[in-house]
């Protein structure tokens, strides 16, 4: 029998349940808002539905220094693969950085998918190439976890996610191959530890000149379980001219910039 004044884990349990639904819904006197959100001199207006948006897009998902070398590192003529997209923040500030350039935005998850199209309207920009689906190391199907567009961010990998939705998948060097002209300068890669299949899939792309730096965001511990080998991705990125020039922890996740060697 509990103590007075005690709780017991089953209560436990429901409060903290409580706790995620009202940040993720809000509380019902949430008023949505259009946010103006700055970086590196350029801006770009976005929609804040849930209190949840405040962190993930006005705070930058408590990764602003890592968002802003991104934006920083970007050139008027570059093409920008934002890989991952989730909503568009960097999307959309990229397209305003890179303006003789192209911003190429590749998102799986609908829901997501839905709202980085409305924050590009939203933003009149005409330079950005917007790609609804996966990239892995085949073209073809699969399952991804999702809690739609203002959950967690969604994962090919196994995640205690709400819902699942099959989506297509792409491979780096298929696109470019089809359109060459969308071959990155750039390429940002965020997506929940299926990095070194992303790479994989885009051999030929590492392989060119043309590419010269990637961001990318390495996760280690979900790798690290599903069989996935960060010495693999290392060494492919070896192998093409690629060292690291910075890396910083977050939590269980690692932020690398990747820059081709010069001679």
């Amino acid at each position: 029998m509990n103590k007075v004044g005690s709780r017991s884990p089953l209560r436990d349990a429901w409060i903290m349940a409580r706790r995620i639904k009202r940040f993720f819904l809000g509380p019902k006197d949430f008023v949505p808002y259009e946010a103006l959100v700055e970086l590196d001199n350029v801006t770009g207006k976005f929609q804040i539905d849930r209190p949840g948006d405040v962190i993930r897009i006005c705070q930058f998902g408590n990764e602003k220094e890592n968002a802003t070398d991104i934006i920083a590192s970007l050139q008027s003529k570059d093409v920008f693969w934002d890989v991952g997209a989730y909503v568009g923040l960097l999307t959309v500030l990229a397209a305003r950085k890179v303006t003789n350039g192209k911003v190429v935005s590749v998102e799986p998850d609908p829901g997501c998918f839905e709202r980085l199209k409305k924050h590009v309207g939203m933003n009149d920009i005409s330079n950005v190439e917007l790609i609804n689906s996966g990239l892995g190391d085949s073209p073809g199907k699969l399952v991804l976890n999702t809690s739609g567009g203002y959950g967690d961010a969604p994962s090919f990998f196994q995640k205690q996610l709400k819902d699942e939705v099959a989506v297509p998948v792409k491979t780096l060097d298929g696109i470019c191959a089809e359109r060459p002209e969308l071959a990155p300068t750039v390429l940002k890669i965020d997506v929940e530890g299926f990095e070194e299949r992303v790479l994989r899939g885009g051999v030929q792309t590492l392989a060119s000149e043309k590419l010269r730096m990637i961001f990318l965001e390495v996760h280690p511990v979900v790798m690290a379980r599903e069989g996935e080998s960060m010495a693999n991705l290392f060494s492919l990125l070896e192998q093409n001219g690629f060292k690291a020039k910075s890396c910083a922890l977050r939590k269980n996740e690692m932020h690398y910039k990747f820059q081709r060697s010069v001679g």
